[in-house]
């Protein structure tokens, strides 16, 4: 490391302006308390275009440069300079250098060490953290602007980068706290996120600069990482929540929770009104208690995750609007069958309400009535897909959870209910071309000679699109169509598509979806592959006994299903 700091002069300023070839040899460090690397593409392009298109001038003497935003460090004795703000800025600069072939200064971090494995030498290995992504994805960025938008030659560049991009530097005094500095810094930017400035709170030093202390607060870095990167995980998160998290950090969804509980609830609405919450309350005595509830709850959550019967009851219910802190209330003090009763019966209570009895003719009376555009339809189908999954202890099949969130359903029809016809020219030729190939070869030649035909015959298509929805129909009873054995969960891009096509044509879809890994809901897939019906004669066809088979499964299934939450 240079002896001369390379934020202050000879004369010991505390502020210089500093080219950026005179930081090349120097160290950084990055410490426990600073958020991760989150610049973008376009700040970067903006960055490289900025300094690419700077045409130094000569002003009396005095020549021109380019200027990137300050940095702040604070000086420790034999150790790099503690980077307070700017790690952003150096992080990207020590890129493009890299980019370029360059030496660069040296950056370390108190708890990052994929970033800088990544920064010493770069390779194209998959990022093992979102920190790790966010900067291989820019040195990719950095390389590709390189080598076909740059506009001067590199060598051009270089100088320019070198010798005509200067920075500021601010040097703190020796005595001055740097989290709290970083606080004043960063709490007004809207890059960094209540979680991060939180973060900060915790990773302070404080008077005390003992060995255990040191080692406590890169114990709570780690752990720290540690749950948002368990959070990362989109099964785990979307069994937690209903949409992804606007903020950067998806541990602040713990901090929220926990600050729910308190009489004093921050607003949310209101700019940093959850750090404010903590920073009124994080104080050397409290920090350790108030972390101890972070540990607790995400232990908690973690625990629901790997659990499979807990994992699909509390995933259900929260989906039907039950709250995580109020579930963990309810839970504490229970043995894991007792919490599992007591979410069966709560299920119950909820789907179920007419009824208090959970036996076979409750459930039956409750099955047997549901139809088309009751909304319990959903929550029943929903209901039934994870008890069948738990209705094996030895299977480890879980529900998709992340994917059930990410995408909207339909409660579709498993054989079609007559509907009138597709209006337009271009939703006639979309219905035949979707059906066409799975449809029987009589029809199938008699819709390639409509779909070849000029002009289109529109009472052509009429009269085969009548004769097309009587496959379906058969000896099939009109009062059980929108009954709860003709209905199923679809995706809403396949239900959109496939509403009015014939029973084959919706089998072979769902066959497509579920052959190309597309997440289908286990139970929709069993329907149409005819799993429950008792006699499978034809495939072809969605038959009385078919819908009265899938019909009598639902109730078994649910029968079983709510039997475990009246043992003791």
């Amino acid at each position: 490391m240079s002896s001369l700091p390379p934020c202050a002069s000879q004369t010991d300023d505390s502020i210089s302006l500093k080219p950026i070839e005179d930081l090349r040899g120097y160290s950084f460090k990055i410490p426990a308390y600073q958020r991760g690397y989150r610049w973008d593409k376009t700040q970067v392009l903006a960055l490289l275009n900025d300094i690419a298109n700077f045409e130094p001038q000569d002003n009396q003497g005095t020549p021109t440069f380019y200027f990137l935003q300050p940095i702040v460090v604070k000086h420790h004795a034999d150790a790099p300079w503690e980077v307070i703000d700017g790690q952003q800025r150096l992080t990207t600069i020590h890129l493009i250098l890299t980019s370029l072939d360059q030496s660069a200064f040296s950056l370390s971090y108190e708890t990052r060490p994929d970033s800088q494995a990544y920064l010493e030498k770069p390779d194209a290995a998959p990022a093992k953290t979102i920190d790790h992504h966010f900067i291989q994805q820019m040195h990719c960025s950095i390389t590709q602007w390189l080598k076909d938008d740059l506009a001067i030659s590199r060598e051009a560049f270089l100088q320019k980068l070198l010798h005509h991009t200067r920075v500021i530097c601010y040097q703190l005094p020796h005595n001055a706290n740097a989290v709290d500095a970083f606080t004043r810094l960063n709490v007004g930017k809207i890059p960094l996120s209540d979680a991060e400035l939180i973060r900060a709170l915790y990773l302070r030093r404080g008077k005390e600069t003992s060995e255990a202390s040191t080692n406590r607060q890169l114990q709570i870095a780690q752990e720290w990482d540690r749950m948002e990167k368990a959070l990362r995980h989109d099964d785990f998160w979307y069994f937690l929540q209903g949409k992804e998290s606007s903020a950067p950090s998806r541990i602040e969804l713990l901090f929220k929770l926990i600050a729910k509980e308190d009489s004093d609830k921050p607003s949310h609405d209101q700019p940093h009104g959850l750090f404010d919450f903590y920073h009124a309350r994080i104080t050397p005595k409290t920090q350790e208690a108030m972390w101890q509830q972070i540990r607790q709850l995400f232990h908690t959550l973690e625990e629901w995750f790997h659990d499979r019967q807990l994992f699909h009851l509390i995933g259900y219910l929260i989906i039907h609007g039950s709250s995580i802190l109020t579930l963990r209330n309810e839970g504490a003090g229970l043995s894991k069958s007792a919490f599992r009763r007591h979410l069966i019966l709560k299920i119950f209570g909820s789907l179920i309400s007419h009824s208090k009895n959970m036996d076979k003719a409750s459930i039956e009376t409750f099955v047997s009535g549901l139809e088309y555009g009751d909304p319990k339809v959903r929550s029943t189908l929903l209901l039934f897909n994870l008890s069948t999954m738990l209705r094996h202890a030895a299977s480890n099949q879980r529900f998709s959870f992340d994917h059930y969130k990410n995408s909207n359903w339909d409660i579709e029809h498993v054989r079609s209910v007559a509907s009138d016809p597709p209006q337009s020219e271009a939703d006639q030729r979309k219905y035949l071309s979707t059906i066409s190939p799975s449809i029987g070869t009589p029809f199938k030649a008699r819709i390639d000679t409509l779909l070849s035909a000029k002009p289109w015959n529109t009472d052509a298509f009429v009269a085969l699109y009548e004769e097309l929805m009587t496959i379906d129909e058969g000896d099939n009873d009109k009062e059980t169509e929108n009954s709860i054995g003709n209905l199923a969960l679809l995706d809403e891009g396949t239900n959109r598509s496939y509403k009015n096509a014939p029973f084959p044509t919706k089998r072979q879809r769902i066959l497509e979806l579920d052959q190309n890994g597309v997440f289908v809901p286990l139970c929709t897939r069993n329907v149409f592959l005819k799993t429950y019906s008792s006699e499978v004669d034809d495939m072809m066809r969605w038959k009385p006994h078919d819908h009265d088979s899938y019909q009598q499964e639902i109730i078994d299934t649910l029968t079983t299903f709510f039997s475990t939450g009246d043992k003791p």
